[in-house]
């Protein structure tokens, strides 16, 4: 926790961007209950005149609780309703990440002061440890896999961006992105030295906004009176390879650094990393809500609730997506926008099993 606090501070003291048109420094927080991951992303010059140039490193790390939701035959395991009756798919890890970033502007969006088209490289890995088991034992001991104890996998993404998504000084958004990324993890990419990974990675993310309705605030146009907007997010991602990770099944690809759990996770109502894939198909859908925006210390707060409705499809890990089968959760969530992060705390309900959860977050679903 002392970690996760250092984070929000620095968030705060070092998030303001420096100058209008000329270079710029950010910093960009990714919060954890037992840790944290901050990426410093500097933009100084433009290499090509129409184009930003922009760098970014990140690290992170932390103590966490995962789950691995399979049997040694793969076959799925359900946890049970109850946590007193003990979840054998639970297990401790502690973890760093780290990562590299370049990235390339081709057309400028002067609007947004940031790149309407770019390229990008990235080089991201990350050191992974399980710890012993407890409680009932847990699964991924079971699974003779060589990575159930711990790895070290680093990767190789290019891909290219496309984002006309703007939003106005009332936190109401409109545009849509598209991202194509292709990540690489050889083996000789010091890919062998706890665990074995060696697989290639296909992710295509994209997103729409909508605004429906923005009303400003007639005695001050700077703050919110009350908007509505519409949003929609499309992954498909493909994991190909002789040695992929379970974390790597675990989650979907992209742009960023860092990497989001999947399915669980991506959909929301499913517990985190439960579901592992090959092949994933996902819908999100949002519909948010800025209520009036007040102000603390001068300082903007932008409360609003969201509703949503998840969708996906995935294979068994046989590369056959079985469209009978489609996962849905529906949720109700209240958040409150800061200048440096969002607060989001969730009623998430999976159809599949009629189960309703609470759940929070630092930032939005996307």
């Amino acid at each position: 926790m002392k970690t996760l606090w250092i984070a929000f501070l620095l968030v705060i003291a070092l998030n303001p961007v420096f100058g209008e048109e000329g270079p710029w420094i950010k910093f960009v927080p990714d919060l954890r209950f037992w840790g944290a991951a901050l990426r410093i992303e500097y933009a100084d010059f433009f290499l090509i005149p129409q184009g930003l140039t922009s760098f970014e490193i990140e690290l992170g790390g932390g103590y966490e609780e995962f789950g691995y939701y399979l049997y040694p035959d793969n076959s799925l395991y359900v946890p049970p309703v109850s946590s007193a009756e003990g979840n054998s798919a639970l297990y401790q890890n502690i973890n760093f990440d780290w990562g590299l970033g370049f990235r390339q502007g081709f057309f400028y969006d002067s609007r947004k002061k940031d790149n309407l088209l770019e390229a990008h490289v990235l080089l991201r890995g990350g050191f992974d440890y399980n710890l012993p088991d407890y409680g009932p034992g847990s699964l991924i001991y079971q699974s003779g896999r060589s990575d159930a104890r711990g790895n070290i996998v680093n990767s190789l993404a290019l891909g290219v961006f496309y984002d006309s998504v703007y939003r106005n000084p009332h936190e109401a958004v409109q545009g849509f992105s598209v991202d194509v990324t292709g990540e690489w993890a050889p083996l000789f990419l010091v890919n062998e030295v706890i665990g074995r990974n060696d697989f290639q990675r296909l992710s295509v993310d994209v997103r729409g906004f909508l605004t429906v309705l923005d009303l400003e605030n007639a005695g001050n146009s700077a703050l919110n009176r009350f908007n509505i907007y519409f949003g929609n997010r499309v992954i498909f991602d493909a994991l190909f390879g002789a040695a992929i990770p379970i974390l790597t099944r675990q989650s979907v690809g992209g742009r960023e650094l860092s990497f989001e759990s999947a399915l669980g996770g991506v959909v929301r109502g499913i517990a985190s990393r439960r579901f592992d894939s090959y092949l994933k198909l996902v819908n999100n859908f949002d519909v948010r809500i800025n209520l009036p925006c007040f102000e603390y210390f001068s300082v903007a707060l932008q409360p609003g609730c969201v509703v949503y409705f998840d969708s996906a499809f995935i294979d068994a890990m046989d590369y056959s997506i079985n469209f009978n089968e489609i996962y849905n959760s529906a949720g109700l969530g209240f958040f409150l926008t800061l200048p440096w992060l969002d607060l989001i705390l969730s009623l998430d309900y999976f159809i599949n099993e009629n189960k309703i959860d609470i759940s929070y977050g630092f930032s939005f679903q996307f």
